[in-house]
């Protein structure tokens, strides 16, 4: 091989070297800088709750459109029974990163986030419901683990919760939703530097069976008057927004 033909060889080698340092050099720079997104989403599994596992799905599948491009963990928790003293109980942790993500193409970016929301229709389907709604305790756990992982900027946070709002287990609620007033107020639910969303107030039922905490209770409020209550045991009020039915993920047939 000639000295004229090794030159434009090396000269090559070299372009394509600097510019995979150049594109290795983007992907790092660019995950260093996009801050971490971390949510948590509670879902009420009460039998008064009409809709389960499709509200769950979708909730996931929007905190996941909103963040596509930067780094995102997702933490789902289900509200508790007498089996977990009340406590809720986590049935799935799923994190995406967005450097993985461009290396290995859009294609894959796809059909990882179908596998996440596959896996966690199929964990949610499989817990049962309960008679029971603490959901106070849930979104308190929700935040302190949103708190633990960390969501001072520049990362963010966000905790959604599908739920009819209809709280049984603390007192102080359950007698604010009733129209009295409790004894002892309930605890502050500390969301500083995380926007809430409690939606699926609507998606509610009434039946004969209802477990005497919830049968017991007046006539429902006003859904003003529900959020009234709700956002009193926030820290940060003005963060806490309430819909009243959630996005529904699809959810298969053989899932139900």
């Amino acid at each position: 091989m000639t000295s004229r033909n090794v030159i434009p060889i090396l000269v090559v080698i070299v372009v394509l070297a600097s510019l995979g340092a150049f594109v290795t050099w983007r992907l790092k720079g660019e995950h260093a800088a996009r801050p971490a997104f971390h949510v948590a989403i509670l879902h009420d599994r009460s039998e008064s709750v009409r809709a389960g596992c499709e509200s769950v799905v979708g909730l996931a599948q929007q905190a996941l459109a909103e963040h596509g491009s930067g780094d995102i963990t997702l933490t789902v928790l289900t509200t508790g029974d007498a089996a977990s003293a009340n406590e809720p109980v986590e049935i799935g942790h799923y994190s995406l990163s967005p450097s993985h993500r461009a290396l290995e193409g859009r294609g894959t970016l796809v059909r990882k986030r179908e596998e996440l929301l596959q896996g966690l229709t199929a964990r949610c389907t499989r817990v049962a419901p309960t008679q029971v709604s603490p959901i106070y305790l849930g979104l308190r756990r929700a935040l302190e683990q949103l708190h633990a992982i960390g969501c001072e900027a520049p990362n963010e946070c966000r905790l959604l919760a599908a739920t009819d709002s209809k709280e049984t287990v603390e007192p102080a609620i359950v007698a604010a939703l009733r129209g009295e007033v409790a004894k002892d107020p309930a605890s502050l639910l500390q969301n500083r530097d995380i926007p809430v969303l409690l939606c699926g107030l609507a998606e509610t039922t009434a039946r004969e069976d209802e477990p005497p905490s919830k049968k017991n209770m007046k006539k429902p409020a006003p859904v003003v008057d529900m959020t009234a209550v709700w956002r009193s045991v926030f820290s940060e009020p003005e963060f806490v927004r309430f819909e009243p039915y959630c996005f529904k993920g699809r959810v298969e047939e053989g899932a139900r």
